[in-house]
C-alpha cells in the first residue's frame, strides 16, 4: 500500500531491508530503493565488453562478459561454443537480465537506436528519434 492506502505492486528488487518480517511494506517508502551506488561493477563490465567488442578485441570483450556471467553461476561464453565470438546481442541479453526491473533497458535501446517490439500492438517499431524523444510538456510552451 502506498501512503494514501492504495495497494501497489512492487518489484522486490527495489525494496530495502525488511525490518518487520510480518509485512513487506515496512521497508518500502513509496520510491525506488537505489542503495548507495549509482553504477555497479557488472554495469561497468558490460560497458567495457561493448567498447572492446566495438574496437574488435573480441576475446578481451568476452573476458569482461564472462567475469559477470561466471559470478552469477552460469557457464562462461568461453566454455559454451568454442570458436564462436560473442556479439552485441550476447552483451545486451546479459545486461537485460542483470538490470531487470531497474528501468535501464529503455536507455540501452535508445542509445543504440534499436527497434522496439510493442506487445499491445503486436508490432515492431523502428528505432528513430520520434519514438525515443519524449514530447515537450504543454506547460513548457505556456507563455505565462
Amino acid at each position: 500500500y502506498n501512503r494514501s492506502g492504495t495497494p501497489v505492486d512492487i518489484l522486490v528488487k527495489v525494496m530495502g531491508n525488511v525490518s518487520d518480517t510480518t509485512s513487506l511494506t515496512t521497508s518500502y517508502n513509496g520510491g525506488p530503493y537505489l542503495g548507495t551506488s549509482m553504477i555497479r561493477i557488472p554495469e561497468m563490465y558490460y560497458i567495457m565488453a561493448e567498447a572492446l567488442l566495438e574496437e574488435g578485441d573480441k576475446e578481451y570483450a568476452r573476458d569482461y562478459l564472462d567475469a559477470v556471467v561466471s559470478a552469477r553461476g552460469m557457464v562462461k561464453f568461453a566454455d559454451r561454443d568454442t570458436g564462436k565470438d560473442i556479439t552485441l546481442e550476447d552483451i545486451m541479453n546479459e545486461r537485460r537480465k542483470e538490470l531487470f526491473g531497474e528501468g535501464q533497458w529503455w536507455f540501452c535501446l535508445k542509445r543504440l537506436n534499436r527497434d522496439i517490439y510493442v506487445h499491445a500492438l503486436d508490432a515492431t517499431l523502428k528505432g528513430n528519434d520520434r519514438i525515443y524523444t519524449l514530447p515537450l510538456p504543454t506547460e513548457e510552451l505556456d507563455p505565462r
